[in-house]
């Protein structure tokens, strides 16, 4: 007996779980997934009419905004062509006479606002001049060799310019007068020694004294460029003038002491047999200075 009803209760079981199944997927789903497409559908046309009324509103505004700026804008171009017009009505109603008078104002103002500027400016550096005169000197900043490489530059530049214009000497006094070798040197580079020491050579004695010097001073760097100068110079000093026979022996000796120590350095150099001649020149030109 209870295997007969475990045997009825298990197949009603299925045929109640398959008539469950098939009225569900028959009946329920198909009214569910109506529903739901409904509900998308009105969702769908709800979003779609706001979007068009901001994108209306959006425009009307943008519009609107456009319009008055653009009114503005028309206005204020509009007064101020009011305001030229009106300016240029009360120039022209002026006699002549004010009218020059009112420029000549202005320009001997501009004038004066000029000389004070300058005035004030050369002021400051004569202050500043004492000033630095009284201070102990302070170490070099990274700002002050930048200022000094910049004072370089603008030296090399007039150094150029001059020799370009002809003036060689006025360029190598420039660059004597700084004491600074590297500019002795930008001062060779930018000249011709063919068209410098010919006769009548373009440099003179003092020149030509402070030359030898000041490129004496370092023959280890630019030496073919620095001995072809100095033997140019040498061969250009004159024994008779005053100034070259008073400080030809010291700038002299002082040369034979630096080209000694360089061959000495250097006993194998492309040049030993050129210093050696320019040494026995210089014996010379002393001796026939004394």
């Amino acid at each position: 007996m209870d295997r007969l009803s475990t045997a009825v209760a298990t197949s009603l079981a299925d045929m109640v779980r398959e008539s469950f199944r098939t009225a569900l997927f028959d009946s329920v789903v198909p009214v569910m997934e109506k529903a739901h497409a409904q509900i998308f559908r009105q969702i769908n046309q709800a979003f779609q009419n706001g979007t068009k009324e901001f994108a209306a509103n959006t425009e009307a505004a943008a519009r609107a905004a456009a319009e008055r700026g653009g009114a503005a804008a028309t206005a204020s171009l509009r007064a101020a062509l009011e305001r030229h017009a009106s300016a240029l009505a009360a120039a022209s109603a002026q006699p002549p006479m004010q009218q020059l008078t009112a420029a000549l104002q202005e320009t001997a103002h501009s004038v004066l606002e000029k000389e004070l500027s300058w005035w004030r400016e050369q002021a400051r550096g004569v202050a500043l001049h004492m000033s630095r005169a009284h201070t102990p000197a302070a170490p070099p900043t990274p700002s002050a060799a930048a200022a000094s490489a910049a004072d370089r530059q603008m030296q090399v530049a007039q150094i150029q310019s001059l020799m370009s214009g002809g003036d060689a000497n006025g360029a190598f006094q420039l660059a004597l007068s700084a004491s600074d070798l590297t500019l002795v040197v930008a001062a060779c580079r930018a000249a011709d020694p063919a068209a410098v020491f010919a006769p009548p050579c373009r440099l003179r004695q003092h020149v030509l004294l402070s030359l030898v010097q000041q490129l004496a001073a370092d023959m280890t760097r630019d030496t073919h460029l620095k001995h072809r100068y100095l033997e140019e110079a040498v061969m250009n000093l004159d024994t008779n003038n005053p100034v070259t026979r008073e400080h030809l022996p010291a700038v002299i000796r002082e040369l034979q002491k630096q080209i000694m120590a360089f061959l000495n350095a250097n006993p194998g150099h492309a040049l030993t047999r050129q210093f050696k001649m320019l040494l026995m020149a210089t014996e010379s030109l002393v001796k026939s200075a004394v």
